[in-house]
């Protein structure tokens, strides 16, 4: 293996003709990066033939911002950082993956992408990552997760609401009668407005809800608890809260404890019904198990994830841009 890739990360060492990654080390690269450990060898094998090694001195850009963003890096040396409008967005370093969000969301704006350091990847085509997602649902499922946790980070930051629109709703006529299949799948077509989503995976999750009642002061969901259920909003309001003090309000055409179910991470607010509820609950194994059978409404998911988490990052860097005194 390359002593320069192991070793000194120095500009020097950076453009040595030996740093070039070798296709073992490809491969013990790519299995290193969050899911696709768990990919069998010789289907990472086959995924290693499809990056494209590139590297980068300090100072240099990635990508840039205006010019949409094509293709994903994963970081195998470095440290990169991403700007919009001159605001910083984050900063990643090595076994990060970068540019998936902006690419992923159908983002035309795309950022800067600039390596602060020396900084070596495997860069990928979306549409190339896209085709591997289609071909392993372990690697999409792990895909959803970790970008479902990574919302969930960058909405813990932005209090009160979370980043969430707070309804507005007030009732202003009864709770509709039992639903039956058709007014289900309405349902569930406002409150899951994934691009691409087939008219029989809705069915499939018509037939898998649970119709719920709730009267005003009944919880859903507390704080720790295991997000064992999403809850889709037909009639009512809910209220959400928190120690630390977030005060959210969901209305018609919500999805209440989405997120913590496809991050499979404990409840972060308490859920509580405000008013009298019409609920369609949809247990976790049904979501995952709709998520498998329909690789078009887990391909949509990743990318309203991905507009989610790009949102979240821009309204965190407006705000510490807000709070930064001046030079």
């Amino acid at each position: 293996m390359s002593r320069a890739f192991f070793g000194d990360p120095s500009a020097e060492a950076l453009a040595a003709d030996d740093l070039a990654i070798g296709r073992l080390e490809r491969v013990i690269l790519i299995r290193s990066f969050p899911g696709y450990g768990e990919l069998p060898a010789d289907e990472v094998a086959a995924l290693a033939d499809r990056f494209v090694e590139r590297r980068y001195a300090e100072g240099e850009l990635l990508e840039r911002e205006h010019v949409p963003v094509g293709h994903v890096h994963f970081v195998a040396r470095g440290r990169v950082q991403l700007r919009r409008e001159g605001r910083v967005l984050r900063e990643l370093g090595h076994h990060s993956i970068v540019g998936g969000i902006s690419a992923l969301s159908g983002d035309r704006v795309g950022y800067d992408v600039e390596a602060l350091e020396p900084t070596v990847t495997l860069r990928i085509a979306v549409d190339e990552l896209l085709e591997v997602f289609e071909d392993n649902y372990v690697l999409l499922q792990s895909a959803v997760r970790g970008m479902s946790r990574e919302v969930l980070n960058v909405r813990r930051t932005l209090m009160p609401t979370g980043g969430f629109s707070r309804s507005t709703w007030e009732p202003a006529f009864p709770p509709p009668k039992t639903l039956d299949l058709v007014e289900r799948i309405a349902a569930l077509r406002r409150s899951f407005p994934l691009e691409g989503t087939r008219l029989e995976a809705l069915a499939d999750l018509a037939r898998d809800v649970e119709e719920v009642r709730a009267p005003p002061g009944e919880r859903l969901f507390t704080v720790g608890e295991s997000p064992d259920s999403v809850y889709f909003i037909v009639y009512g309001a809910v209220r959400g809260t928190s120690p630390e003090g977030f005060d959210l309000r969901f209305g018609p055409g919500d999805v209440v404890g989405s997120m913590g179910a496809s991050a499979d991470l404990p409840r972060w607010y308490t859920a509580e019904a405000e008013t009298e509820l019409v609920l369609l609950r949809l247990h976790r194994d049904g979501l995952l198990d709709v998520l498998e059978d329909h690789h078009n409404v887990a391909v949509a998911m990743v990318r309203a994830l991905a507009r989610s988490l790009l949102d979240g990052m821009n309204e965190a860097s407006r705000r510490r841009a807000a709070h930064t005194p001046p030079a």
